[in-house]
């Protein structure tokens, strides 16, 4: 209907009720073009397929780190238990009992017998050696006494995919399928082998049982280290638990610590890394009514073993240490004498350790004292004994010979104002050469034996250097 212009009149515009609206879009949405619709089966299993592909190829990675997970921990978990037992025999407790002779021992099981293959003074396991017990005993009183019986204090089991491949050292039995670590009571090291003759001594440097291939090299060797090895059935890799017999660190390593051996026939002394006298230093914190305190340091030196000129920074060298001070001599032969300060010094070999340094008390210098001069005397060997040549001012091989230097010191009364302690005071090295900046000591190495001679009084000027005059003497 249209209306007529004018006429006033509009038109109703048509209504439609809900019903009709809603059957419309419905009508609307299903047509052709706009049809929703579901994957198809085929579709979605290809989907779950490639789902369960990807998950399968993770499965390695997954199983691999979980193994890995539980050969780190296990290798901690044995070196801890290795700790307790060291521990105990330094410090047994009430829990420990008060009994003298106690040992205190580590014993793993169980491993296959040897076989005319295996390699000499190692042991193997299979997947099924994965026990470890921490027991108390007590030592035979001599060779013909037994030893008596143990009792575990812990137990240790193993992952099932974990197992303990070797020991080493041992001394194989044809019966013995148990590996034991023994630490002994006011011992100093361990002892080790099979449970039933653990007689192995780590101290003993001179026991071939301790030896092994260097790697490289067909040659036959002494070892520094006893040595655990883990193992995962589904993984290549392997762990390392090892003690040092040097400085008795109870450590994991990724890599086997059996390359670093020391030959046989080592007959060779250590030799310097660097000679240069401003790289030996001395550095002083005088004591006031209380020991002063002395700090040496110089670059360590290297065992040589097959080579004149080659050295091994891996090996251990140790350094006795000595001084004279102001010029002491004999009465008898008059002989400079030389006081010990220590015996076998061991400073660590690790990179980063480049700078051996001692520090120690004495009270042979003190703010009562007047000037005077000390010479250290330092003298590296080897754990076979082949120590230097002794020092010779000038010599041509002077990096194989002993090290040698003066030191002017000054702790009197007059260099310390108001008496209080003088941190790091002057040092003048070689007559009159400026003093080399005092550093102070933030690590000090591990020494087996120290000695300190100490004196009430010290009076005697030192003698002036060569390079002195009047204006430059020592003050």
């Amino acid at each position: 209907m249209t209306s007529k212009p004018g006429s006033g009149y509009s038109p109703t515009p048509p209504r439609y009720s809900a019903k009709e609206i809603g059957y419309s879009l419905i009508v609307r949405k299903s047509g052709s073009v706009g049809v929703k619709r579901g994957y198809s089966l085929i579709e979605l299993l290809v989907v779950l397929a490639v789902i369960v592909l990807i998950s399968l190829s993770s499965l390695p990675n997954i199983f691999g780190r979980n193994e890995r997970l539980s050969l780190d921990t296990s290798a901690n978990r044995i070196r801890q238990l290795l700790i307790d037992a060291r521990t105990r025999s330094l410090a047994p407790t009430g829990r420990d009992g008060e009994a003298l002779g106690q040992v205190f021992q580590v014993s793993f099981s169980d491993f296959r017998l040897p076989e005319p293959t295996d390699p000499a003074y190692t042991v193997a396991g299979t997947t099924q050696t994965r026990l470890a017990r921490l027991e108390r005993g007590s030592s035979r009183c001599d060779e013909n006494t037994a030893q008596s019986g143990f009792t575990e204090i812990r137990q240790l089991e193993l992952p099932r995919s974990v197992y303990i491949a070797s020991f080493f050292p041992v001394r194989r039995s044809l019966t013995d399928t148990a590996a034991v670590v023994r630490f002994s009571v006011g011992k100093v090291g361990f002892s080790c082998g099979m449970s039933d003759s653990p007689t192995i001594n780590s101290t003993d440097f001179n026991d071939l049982t301790f030896a092994g291939r260097i790697v490289g090299n067909l040659g036959e060797s002494r070892a520094r280290y006893l040595v655990i090895t883990l193992s995962a059935q589904r993984l290549a890799e392997k762990r390392y638990v090892f003690i040092d017999r040097q400085t008795s660190e109870i450590g994991v390593s990724r890599s086997n610590p059996q390359a670093y051996f020391l030959p046989s026939k080592d007959e060779l002394a250590p030799k310097w890394r660097n000679i240069d006298p401003a790289q030996f230093n001395l550095s002083l914190r005088c004591g006031n009514n209380a020991p002063s305190t002395i700090t040496l340091s110089y670059p360590r030196a290297e065992d040589r073993v097959f080579d004149q000129n080659n050295t091994d920074p891996n090996l251990a060298v140790f350094y006795d240490m000595s001084w004279n001070i102001n010029g002491e001599r004999s009465l008898s032969d008059g002989q400079l004498i030389y006081r010990p300060l220590a015996i076998r010094y061991f400073y660590d070999t690790r990179p980063g350790f480049e700078t051996v340094r001692y520090q120690f008390e004495t009270t042979a210098v003190s703010v009562a004292h007047q000037r005077f001069n000390v010479t250290v005397n330092v003298v590296a060997s080897d754990q076979s004994g082949q120590g230097q040549e002794p020092y010779q001012d000038g010599a041509a091989d002077a990096a194989l010979r002993q090290r040698q230097k003066t030191f002017f010191l000054n702790c009197g009364n007059g260099s310390v104002g108001g008496g209080a302690t003088q941190v790091d005071p002057e040092i003048i090295n070689e007559g009159c050469n400026p003093p080399p900046q005092a550093r102070r000591l933030e690590r000090s190495g591990r020494y087996a034996d120290a000695r300190l001679f100490t004196r009430s009084r010290l009076a005697a000027p030192p003698v002036q250097g060569d390079g002195c005059n009047a204006n430059q003497a020592p003050v």
